[in-house]
């Protein structure tokens, strides 16, 4: 496939609302004459759109425009763009690279980097553990990262375990994640974030990946179609980013509920961005 760029504002904002894909990575702030709040979503399978910011001199009458470049291909953009779509990106981690124009021949650029997530496509049925359960129902992230795995827990597998599904309490029957640590200290530890995004379906497009230090929580109550986010720890010290689509089915009651999970798991462990 020939790897194109078009610039797609509209496009490009329905893109943004539907939410056609899964991975989001953002960029900081650059100085003043490059572009600024660059960020890379995914469009399609082989598809990034791209945004930014003008540099807070763009009213300068030298600024001239804009030019991005990805894997040796350049394309140039007016002084009004703020978005395009790069097509035929390949497959891996990819750098983008916005650069600012200049009649003098100056320019200075912002860079971001950008990578497919492994996505777990069919969701999981996590059934409700409840203490008459000997071997609650759990999911396994860490260990899977190209194809992340609901299991049933057994004495052989405990150790896979990276969250269960179960109520806060005997007294208070709200549907909570669980770190697997609760229920066991041998098993993997577990931290979700404490911000989440509301997502109409399982495949609504996932937004970005909140700071690091939001990271804190050991459970989190579920709401239905609901975007959480969880940090994972393997036994090896790696670090691994998972988005953990939430769908409650409809119907059953405490304390034999259900909930559909898609997972996406970024490919490069301990990088939020990816």
């Amino acid at each position: 496939m020939n790897r194109t760029f078009f610039l797609l504002a509209p496009l490009f904002a329905a893109l943004l609302v539907a939410g056609c894909d899964e991975n989001v990575a953002t960029g900081p702030d650059t100085p003043s004459r490059a572009p600024r709040n660059l960020s890379a979503y995914s469009a399609g399978d082989a598809s990034v759109a791209l945004s930014w910011t003008a540099p807070s001199d763009s009213s300068d009458s030298t600024f001239t425009g804009f030019q991005v470049k990805y894997a040796g291909q350049t394309q140039d953009f007016g002084r009004t763009a703020r978005n395009a779509v790069v097509s035929g990106v390949a497959a891996g981690e990819q750098v983008f690279e916005v650069v600012a124009k200049r009649s003098s021949g100056t320019a200075e650029s912002a860079t971001i980097r950008w990578a497919p997530a492994a996505r777990f496509d069919t969701p999981s049925s996590l059934p409700e553990y409840i203490f008459l359960v000997s071997t609650p129902s759990g999911f396994d992230v860490g260990d899977s990262i190209f194809n992340p795995t609901a299991l049933q827990i057994e004495a052989s597998s405990q150790g896979r375990m990276d969250l269960y599904l179960q109520a806060v309490s005997d007294t208070d029957s709200a549907l909570t994640f669980k770190s697997a640590r609760i229920y066991n200290a041998g098993w993997r530890p577990t931290v979700f974030s404490t911000v989440s995004h509301t997502a109409p379906n399982l495949n609504y497009g996932l937004t970005a990946f909140p700071a690091e230090n939001t990271f804190s929580l050991y459970q989190v109550r579920l709401a239905s179609n609901t975007i959480y986010y969880a940090k994972t720890f393997g036994f090896d010290g790696t670090v691994h980013y998972a988005r953990l689509h939430v769908q409650i089915l409809p119907g059953l009651s405490f304390p034999a509920r259900r909930v559909e999970v898609r997972v996406s798991l970024q490919r490069s462990q301990g990088v939020r961005s990816a």
